[in-house]
C-alpha cells in the first residue's frame, strides 16, 4: 500500500502519493474517483513521487479529469 498525503494552499489542493518503490499503477478512472470532491477524497489534482537518477525525485501530475498535467 503506498503512504498519501493531502496538500492545500493557496485554494487548491493535492493528493501526493510516496511511489518510492514504483508500485503504484493509477489509471484515468481511479484518479477521477480520488478527486470527486464528494464520493472521494476530494483534490484538484494527484501527484505522484518517483526516485530519479538526476534529482532528488520526479513528480507527476495528474488533473483531477485524469489526464496528465
Amino acid at each position: 500500500m503506498n503512504n498519501f498525503y493531502k496538500y492545500n494552499a493557496a485554494g487548491n489542493d493535492f493528493i501526493i502519493f510516496d511511489d518510492w518503490h514504483e508500485t503504484l499503477d493509477l489509471d484515468r478512472q481511479q484518479i477521477i474517483n480520488l478527486c470527486h470532491r464528494r464520493f472521494g477524497i476530494g483534490a484538484d489534482g494527484v501527484l505522484v513521487l518517483t526516485p530519479d537518477q538526476e534529482t532528488d525525485f520526479r513528480m507527476n501530475y495528474f488533473n483531477a479529469d485524469g489526464s496528465r498535467g
